[in-house]
């Protein structure tokens, strides 16, 4: 889809470091937003009993997420809907820096490859 010029939005955890460098690979060349969504861990807990259909906890497991430290935006759905939250990421859109959090992040993770 990417490839042939639509805009993607992708839900994907980096909560381990395959997947990290996974995307790092593949999606090199490609224009790269990283939006982090937050939580508190009470809502987190609340949302997994209310789903009903994981294990309670589960959610609260994949906030390793937030370690990478890298991000163009920050949303918390805590407290926030889901349509304040995508406004609030539309807006911040216009104010991004460069290099964007992917590109710095390649930078400081992959080593230098040797041809």
């Amino acid at each position: 889809m990417a490839s042939a010029g639509n805009d993607v939005i992708m839900d994907h955890p980096l909560s381990e470091r395959w997947r990290v460098a996974d995307l790092l690979e593949t999606l090199a060349g490609y224009d790269v937003t990283l939006v982090e969504v937050r939580c508190s861990p009470e809502e987190l807990e609340r949302r997994d009993r209310e789903r009903g259909d994981r294990p309670i906890g589960l959610a609260l497991s994949q906030t390793l997420v937030y370690a990478n430290g890298e991000f163009d935006i920050v949303v918390d759905t805590t407290a926030t809907s889901p349509e304040e939250c995508a406004k609030r990421i539309v807006h911040s859109l216009g104010a991004l820096s460069s290099p964007e959090a992917f590109d710095r992040f390649r930078l400081r993770r992959l080593p230098e490859r040797r041809h």
